[in-house]
This record gives structure tokens, sequence and C-alpha cells, in this order.
């Protein structure tokens, strides 16, 4: 039990303070995000939250597709508060533009039951969009990329492939 609890406090101090540096020291002085775009592959969410961050009103994380609700939950809300802008700079867009927001993109939630609960628990406020495309269209554009990888994998390193065949 003493080893799982160190593990877990080592990547709690990895993750933040050797990979988020000085971003996971303010963290307290961080806000959590007012909206999250959720949506399938390849149906232009980071598009649109990249036009949406073009506002003036609207700052944007640090980077997108964060994945913090499926993936990186264990890592801590605090690490997830160092990915967005801090209070203060919230503060100064919205004494300049009358507004101010930040929020995230990511796909992958779409897919996810424990990241909906996670969001609904966490973020009681939270403004959600998704983005969807035709069944039909979506499977075949999975197709296509399944198709890519494997090819890829053929030309690349064809002992892989036929190992397993």
């Amino acid at each position: 039990m003493n080893s799982s609890r160190f593990k877990r406090f080592y990547w709690a101090i990895k993750h933040q303070l050797m990979s988020r540096h000085f971003y996971a020291i303010t963290s307290p002085m961080r806000t959590l995000p007012n909206f999250i775009i959720i949506g399938a592959m390849k149906s232009g969410s980071t598009s649109l939250y990249n036009y949406i961050c073009e506002h003036p009103c609207i700052l944007p994380a640090a980077y997108d597709e964060i994945g913090f609700f499926d993936s990186n939950f264990h890592l801590g809300l605090n690490w997830y508060r160092s990915m967005f802008p801090t209070k203060k700079q919230l503060d100064a867009v919205r004494r300049k533009e009358g507004a101010a927001i930040t929020g995230e993109d990511t796909p992958f939630y779409f897919w996810n039951k424990d990241a909906r609960d996670r969001i609904q628990k966490l973020l009681r406020q939270i403004k959600c969009s998704s983005m969807w495309q035709k069944k039909c269209y979506y499977f075949k554009r999975n197709l296509l990329y399944t198709i890519k990888d494997v090819a890829r994998t053929i030309s690349t390193r064809p002992d892989i492939y036929f190992r397993y065949q």
C-alpha cells in the first residue's frame, strides 16, 4: 500500500513540476474551463476550438486535447488547472473586453463514460459542445485510416506484420 502511495506521489511530482514547471506552481491561481468541445475523430472539433480562441474574449488552454477526464485524470485537478490562464489574466481581459472565458477541446471524451461522469462531478456549470458526423462517413474514414496504418507498417516493417499472420 505504501509503495502504491509513493508511486502516485512520485508521478504527481514528476508531471506537475517537471512537465508543467512554473504553471504547476501557479495552478491554485488558475481557473477551470467554462466550456469543453468534444466530438468524433475528424469531425472538426479542434478547428472549431481554434476558431473560437481567435475571439478576444476567449483565452485558450496551454494546448489542445488535454485529455484530463479520460487518460490524465490520475494527475489530479491541480495539473488540469495548470493548463488554463490565471484568474488575473481572465480579469484583465474581462476589464478590457467586457467578458472573458476559457475552455478546452478533447474529442476523446466523446467515447468515455467515466469522462462524462467526471466532468459532471467536477465542473457542474460547464458548457459542452459536441461535433457529430454521419455514421457511414465516420466508418469509412476510420477504415481508411486503419488501412493506411497497416500499409505503412507493411512497407516499413514487413517482419512485424507478417509475423502475426
